[in-house]
């Protein structure tokens, strides 16, 4: 059988590694690092990964577990399945007629010069007086960088903590090589470092034995041992026959590190799926009665996505010209096709890692109020009186996941782009890093989206008659709608009233207005299509636009020319 780079790989897989990669061998000045040191003729380094169970590291968070982790998670995968699997896949290689030069961590040696210490082993060992075999060669034992070889296989880098992290399974992996002179086919190197210097890991750390500097070995290795730790009946903990020492901190440096990974992968998702907020906040921020904790008891983060609604849609409302795009692409397309695909993938990406992902989006059309409306659906296809439907608070749960503030008319108000911005969730029983809350900063209640309202749906304490908003909505106000006929709401003796926006609308009432308007068709997916073009929002954002609050500028200012408008005596 020719060996080949697949053969490898698939062999490695079927024998546990959870990643491996083929890398060059790379340059090293160091000799006693320098992999051609113990194989001149070196033409590739294989890297093998292989995941440590998460479970682990919870009994040592829950403070009544610790040898689990040091005997499994350390020793074991480090000493008995390195060396089996080591052999198993160098004998392939060397069957193959090429040499193996296996490569397992080695814990308890350090070269010459080296001066940290190893704070999984009870003691290391610089070989000071290790003396080279021959003139110009290298003095023994030589020891490969295991991060550099990582990088160089594609299969992890090093962290701020010293750890090596894998772009899927982060810091909870353990490495071994193989040097070898097999002409294989190689793979693309790690070229971006995994790790962005957040300093979370330095965060996590008790001891304080990480720092911008990086790791402190010493450091770490008293509080990897329990030196001041809180539980005193631990501190007698014995080595392991084999040396190690039981981890007593827990690395928290490690937990910290993941959560901060995948959070960061969680946003990469959700942006690469055109989300242009990503906004997380921590169960408990929410009250104990709140909707999530009904479909979702073992919640522990909310993941809010945001994704703007483009300011060029409303222009053609803005104008006077251009109607269907904002229903059909603001809203609709929103809704059913952007939204929906980013939240299924950020929630896939959390199962494929072991964690629960629950997408939520708004169901347009399903209410638990008995006599509830949305202005943005056909108000005869709504099921109304439906709490067992249940829903989140959409609204609150944006505010709380830091995505936005408040704003007077109950919108959802975004530094970048103001109100115009929809939004969806995902659930998940990942504890990850949250997002502060913001500060509201951007409402000053001018009271200009009230004014804006072609059907004075907005009341003076900033609450929204839904039914009053969607007659309008819908286009009822004549003096904004350049499709009404003169003669519209002919049966209905107070047709200019309704006409110039000043009817007040009783959900009965609103029915009936609602049925007489047919003056420009609906979308699809129950959408009706907005004629008042969300004015509120639009006057929202030119006030926040001139006041120069928003981040995301435009060569133009969203307000040109004055606005238009019909006269009511057009219709008498």
């Amino acid at each position: 059988m020719k060996l080949t780079s697949e053969l490898i790989k698939k062999k490695a897989l079927e024998l546990g590694a959870q990643v491996v990669g083929i890398g060059p061998v790379y340059d090293e000045p160091d000799p006693q690092r320098d992999p051609r040191s113990i194989l001149p003729c070196a033409t590739a380094i294989i890297g093998f990964g292989f995941a440590v169970p998460k479970g682990l590291y919870r009994a040592m968070e829950h403070g009544n577990q610790y040898y689990g982790y040091t005997t499994l998670g350390v020793k074991y995968i480090d000493e008995e399945m390195a060396e089996i699997f080591l052999f198993k896949i160098g004998s392939i290689i060397e069957n193959a007629g090429y040499d193996a030069c296996l490569q397992k961590a080695v814990p308890n040696l350090r070269v010459k010069g080296d001066k940290s210490t190893n704070p999984e082993v009870a003691g290391t060992y610089e070989l000071i007086h290790a003396e080279a075999v021959a003139p110009g060669k290298p003095a023994p034992d030589v020891i490969i960088d295991f991060g550099k070889a990582a990088e160089t296989c594609g299969i992890g880098s090093r962290a701020l903590n010293g750890k090596i992290i894998n772009e899927k399974y982060g810091p909870f992996m353990r490495y071994c090589f193989i040097i070898t002179d097999a002409p294989l086919d190689l793979d693309e190197p790690v070229r971006e470092p995994l790790c962005d210097g957040c300093m979370e890991c330095a965060k996590a750390c008790t001891g304080g034995a990480v720092s911008e500097a990086g790791l402190d070995t010493h450091k770490c290795h008293e509080h990897y041992r329990n030196k001041g730790h809180a539980n005193p009946d631990l501190k007698d903990l014995p080595n392991t026959m084999w040396g190690y020492q039981p981890c007593l901190c827990g690395r928290p440096c490690d937990i910290a590190c993941w959560q901060h990974l995948l959070k960061k992968n969680v946003e990469r998702i959700a942006k690469e799926n055109l989300a242009d907020i990503v906004g997380i906040a921590s169960a408990e921020r929410f009250p104990k009665d709140d909707p999530i904790f009904k479909f979702f008891p073992e919640v522990k983060s909310v993941i809010g996505l945001g994704f703007q609604v483009l300011r060029g849609i409303y222009r053609g409302v803005k104008e006077g010209t251009t109607y269907y795009q904002y229903t059909t692409m603001g809203v609709e397309n929103m809704e059913e096709t952007v939204m929906p695909m980013a939240s299924l993938k950020v929630a896939v990406y959390l199962e494929e890692h072991g964690y629960l992902g629950l997408p939520e989006r708004r169901h347009e059309t399903i209410m638990a109020e008995k006599d509830g409306m949305n202005p943005e659906v056909a108000y005869d296809e709504i099921y109304r009186d439906r709490p067992q439907e249940v829903q989140m608070n959409f609204l609150d749960a944006a505010v709380r996941c830091g995505l936005g503030e408040l704003g007077l008319n109950h919108t959802l108000l975004t530094d970048e782009f103001g109100p115009f911005v929809r939004y969806c969730f995902v659930l998940t029983d990942a504890v990850l890093p949250e997002t502060p809350k913001k500060a509201p900063h951007l409402c000053d209640e001018c009271g200009l989206c009230r004014e804006a309202c072609p059907g004075h749906a907005i009341r003076e304490d900033g609450t929204i008659d839904d039914w009053q908003c969607a007659v309008y909505y819908n286009g009822a106000n004549g003096t904004k709608n350049p499709f009404m006929p003169p003669d519209a709401f002919p049966e209905r003796a107070d047709r200019l009233e309704i006409i110039a926006g000043k009817a007040d609308m009783t959900p009965e009432k609103a029915r009936e207005v609602l049925k007489d308007i047919w003056f420009y068709p609906p979308a699809q997916h129950s959408f009706r299509c907005s004629i008042c073009g969300r004015a509120c929002d639009m006057a929202c954002y030119q006030h926040l636009e001139e006041k120069g609050v928003l981040t995301r500028k435009y060569n133009r200012p969203f307000h040109g020319r004055e606005d238009w408008k019909f006269s009511v005596e057009d219709f008498k």
